[in-house]
């Protein structure tokens, strides 16, 4: 019986610490708070702490046993902004910002003087 009563307090204890992790969002790619792109197909790509859940504009994104995240986007043309939120178990959470200027590229000119 006192094994098993050690066992609950040891498993509660260590899921506690696990529980504190301190949310946090690291981005791989596209890691400034304004982003100039000429692509609309982009991707937020990064990590967060493994226990984190992870909204990008009020929308859930998966987060992987090791803590990344990817995360499609499809831009119009200008300006789009985006919040993306991590928070752990404890309810403590983080919120970064970021952007992209979307500017559609121009058509390709013939040659005029050779």
């Amino acid at each position: 019986m006192k094994k098993i009563v050690f066992s609950i307090i040891l498993f509660s204890g260590f899921f506690v610490l696990h529980a504190q992790d301190n949310p946090f969002i690291r981005l791989v790619e596209l890691t400034k708070e304004k982003n100039i792109v000429t692509s609309s197909r982009q991707f937020i790509i990064g990590s967060t702490c493994k226990n984190c859940t992870l909204n990008i504009n009020n929308n859930s994104v998966k987060v992987y046993s090791t803590g990344a995240f990817a995360y499609e986007v499809n831009l119009k043309a200008g300006d789009t902004n985006f919040v993306l939120s991590a928070t752990n178990l404890l309810g403590k959470n983080i919120i970064k910002n970021m952007g992209f200027t979307y500017a559609v590229a121009k058509p390709a000119e013939p040659v005029k003087i050779l």
